[in-house]
């Protein structure tokens, strides 16, 4: 499969590696993030050498990567001001999102419950009406593919927890990426 048809495959609903939930006036999306589909978007071209594919990948063994975005459920409301009454209050959902939400993430992997380990929120200062957050778990046996249950305990937008399965199956029929 080449770049661009592998990477349309995986931001596809429909192979269940990108998910959507509404809950009340919220509305989550998670990405599951195949390390191929990171070093594909990293390079930005579709001019990639494969050996740098293979390397980047190999650096990133140990990580299982999402992304998770959290909006309004009507897509258009500043998600960063959404029920907020001051600017007091903004700025504390700002230093939430920023330090603390990552305690309030875990990674349900087969048996084992996996903490957030690399987590940022990519502050977009009110020009979006979403809020995004780079996130990866440890990838303790890279041998071994689970189903996966992503955990948000949403306690900032009332949300309550928020969960994703990610089928095993849908990581397995990944298509195999085309590198030379």
């Amino acid at each position: 499969m080449g770049l661009e048809a592998y990477v349309n495959y995986v931001e596809s609903p429909e192979n269940g590696l990108r998910q959507e939930k509404k809950i009340d006036k919220m509305a989550y999306m998670l990405q599951y993030k195949p390390l191929e589909y990171i070093a594909i978007r990293e390079f930005r071209s579709t001019d990639i050498q494969g050996s740098d594919i293979k390397k980047r990948i190999e650096k990133m063994s140990d990580l299982q990567c999402f992304n998770l975005r959290v909006m309004a459920a009507d897509k258009q409301s500043d998600v960063g001001r959404l029920g907020s009454n001051s600017d007091q209050e903004f700025t504390q959902r700002n230093t939430y999102m920023s330090f603390d939400m990552q305690n309030d993430i875990y990674l349900l992997d087969g048996d084992d419950t996996l903490p957030c380990g690399l987590f940022q929120y990519v502050n977009n200062y009110g020009l979006a009406p979403y809020a995004d957050f780079v996130l990866a778990f440890a990838n303790n046996d890279m041998q071994k593919n689970e189903d996966k249950t992503f955990v948000y305990e949403d306690k900032l937008f009332g949300g309550g927890i928020v969960k994703f399965q990610i089928r095993k199956e849908d990581i397995e029929n990944t298509p195999m990426l085309k590198i030379n």
